[in-house]
């Protein structure tokens, strides 16, 4: 399966002419290496910020479905990931601050 280049609807590999935009599909060598480029941005935006990967979904899932689905699917797997770092994050420093406050760490006393 290819990509639509101004829209980027997924088409079958032999389509000449996107059904849902009316554009000609050539294969073009350059074209395919620059939309891959213009690709990567907003899924990796996505993934460091989810909110904007949410925005970035909403405004293009009508005009670009196919980089909106990206861009979604890499927010959530963002917002995922940092939810479960910040969990983590959370834990240790409570834990930490309840041993500290127990008087000890690791067996050592640290009053």
């Amino acid at each position: 399966m290819k990509d639509c280049a101004p829209c980027g609807n997924e088409l079958m590999d032999d389509a000449v002419i996107c059904p849902l935009c009316g554009c000609s599909c050539k294969k073009n060598a350059t074209a395919t290496s620059h939309v891959n480029q213009n690709e990567a941005l907003p899924k990796v935006l996505s993934f460091i910020f989810p909110i904007l990967g949410l925005i970035l979904f909403l405004a293009w899932k009508d005009e670009k479905p196919n980089i909106a689905n990206k861009c979604g699917k890499w927010a959530l797997i963002g917002f995922i990931i940092e939810l479960i770092i910040g969990i983590a994050i959370f834990t240790f420093v409570f834990i930490f601050i309840f041993l500290y406050a127990s008087g000890t760490i690791m067996g050592i006393s640290v009053l």
